[in-house]
């Protein structure tokens, strides 16, 4: 299949191409004995916690805790999981992600042609190298949400549309049932 020719945005990281071996080689200088690109420094900084302003009002694992990532989490326990750094990269025709586990010296790697959520991909691919290495135990009782809270008010000024690459959504607060609407604006055809 053809893609049609793309028109990928200039900013920080745009346009930047790479294959699944030259990522890894990447990732690999943010694990302990790798060989390593960026200054002690450099790594001590990017690796650095960066909670967000807001991040003790999420539910769930902080996101965005790291300066650079897309997220760091940590797997099955918040506290004392095994830490998983990502960064990914989409463009209309194509999707990338590498997740970095520095504990473990694992580094995975995934560039696809398509539109498609490469942290979905690479999530099974994770979840069964640690499985294999008897580092992941069998999910337990799974964990019940929190009874929901009212929209707090300095949220709520982030309504709006948002547009990014080739797609828009509209944001908007339901106050009432304490909910987010993120609604998808169609294409013009």
């Amino acid at each position: 299949m053809k893609y049609p020719r793309e028109i990928v945005p200039v900013y920080a990281t745009g346009g930047l191409s790479s294959t699944a071996e030259d990522l890894c080689r990447f990732g690999d200088s943010f694990l302990p004995g790798g060989k390593h690109v960026l200054s002690d420094a450099s790594l001590r900084e990017i690796l650095r916690l960066e909670p967000t302003p807001f991040a003790d009002k999420l539910r769930g694992t902080p996101f965005l805790g790291h300066l650079g990532w897309d997220y760091a989490k940590r797997i099955r326990d918040r506290a004392t999981g095994i830490l998983v750094l990502a960064k990914g990269g989409n463009s209309g025709s194509y999707s990338a992600n590498l997740q970095i586990l520095p504990s473990e010296s694992v580094v995975i790697a995934l560039i696809a042609s398509g539109k498609a959520s490469g942290d979905k991909l690479t999530e099974p691919i994770l979840t069964g190298l640690l499985g294999d290495r008897k580092q992941l135990a069998a999910e337990g009782e799974p964990e019940r949400p929190r009874e929901s809270q009212p929209i707090p008010v300095a949220i709520t000024r982030y309504a709006g549309y948002y547009a990014a690459e080739n797609d828009a959504w509209k944001v908007s607060f339901d106050k009432s049932r304490r909910k987010v609407v993120i609604a998808p604006l169609a294409a013009p055809q």
